[in-house]
């Protein structure tokens, strides 16, 4: 991979978040950006960093895991399609199967959930929106801290 193959990246996700807003109304695609420059920042691999810029295409726009993987690799299709809520699915089951991606996947849905939480952020929503979107995502930080408690510990 190259940066060469980040910058595509930032094109695809810009180009898909296109019109797409945030909570606060603001363009979407600033979270992708944050979340991959926070993966940068951690010393994340290109893939990481690419996989980083694309993590909500599948799930928020047309994109398929399948097209992530002929553009990019089977490497960051695999940590997309990991970082992707399927519709319907339960959020705790959502935040395990994305664990169980590994220490990238869990590197990716840290930065994710850092993101998500800024308390910045946070603090310009209405307060029932911040308390309940503060109780998610405190229960995705600890889905992920016991899966790297087990990762580290040997067990699987």
């Amino acid at each position: 991979m190259s940066n060469g193959m980040i910058e595509d990246a930032i094109t695809f996700a810009a180009q898909a978040h296109q019109g797409q807003l945030d909570k606060l109304d603001e363009p979407y695609i600033f979270h992708p950006m944050r979340v991959m420059l926070r993966v940068k920042d951690d010393g994340g691999s290109e893939a990481e960093i690419v996989a980083a810029a694309l993590h909500d295409v599948v799930e928020d726009t047309d994109t398929t895991v399948e097209e992530i993987e002929q553009l990019f690799s089977h490497e960051v299709a695999v940590l997309v399609d990991a970082m992707s809520r399927r519709d319907g699915e339960d959020y705790v089951k959502y935040m395990e199967r994305c664990a169980a991606g590994g220490p990238s996947a869990i590197r990716l849905k840290r930065a994710d959930l850092t993101d998500n939480s800024d308390p910045e952020r946070l603090a310009r929503m209405p307060a029932e929106m911040r308390r309940e979107l503060e109780t998610k995502y405190q229960s995705g930080f600890e889905v992920l801290e016991r899966a790297l408690q087990s990762l580290s510990s040997g067990q699987t």
